[in-house]
């Protein structure tokens, strides 16, 4: 997806300038690398306008969150109109804990206006996983009440 304009509502650090984060709320002296939400799908041009003050408003609720790292919202608009979000967390269980919330639900319902397949992407420790990461992690929700 080729991107022509950053929104920057809540981003603190630049993606490719990420710097360890001391896990000082968990009480851990070491250095880790944050974990990392990205989200790409292409909507309607006339949908465009909703889904964007929606994924606004999203992002600022991310700031509040524990364990949150930075989110960033990149749009390209032309025939059609492209979102690619991110969001990137401490730890994954910070990460495992937004996918279960309402929030994520709200953003699952924004990505149901797809005009595609959307593009759904977890940099975690162990390696990079899709779609079915999310869906685990909420069914987990479901196990542990």
């Amino acid at each position: 997806m080729s991107l022509e304009r950053g929104h920057d509502a809540c981003l603190e650090n630049s993606p490719d300038m990420i710097a360890p984060i001391p896990m000082k709320d968990r009480g851990i002296a070491r250095l880790t690398k944050p974990v990392r939400m990205t989200l790409e799908w292409f909507v309607p041009p006339g949908e465009s306008g909703h889904i964007l003050a929606a994924l606004h408003a999203l992002m600022v609720a991310a700031r509040s969150e524990p364990g949150y790292v930075a989110c960033q919202l990149s749009t390209e608009m032309g025939e059609r109109a492209g979102f690619r979000y991110m969001e990137e967390w401490v730890a994954e269980e910070d990460l495992r804990h937004q996918l279960r919330s309402p929030r994520f639900s709200r953003l699952a319902e924004l990505m149901e206006h797809a005009m595609e397949q959307p593009k759904i992407e977890f940099a975690l420790p162990g390696g990079m996983r899709g779609l079915e990461y999310a869906e685990a992690s909420r069914e987990e929700e479901g196990r542990n009440p």
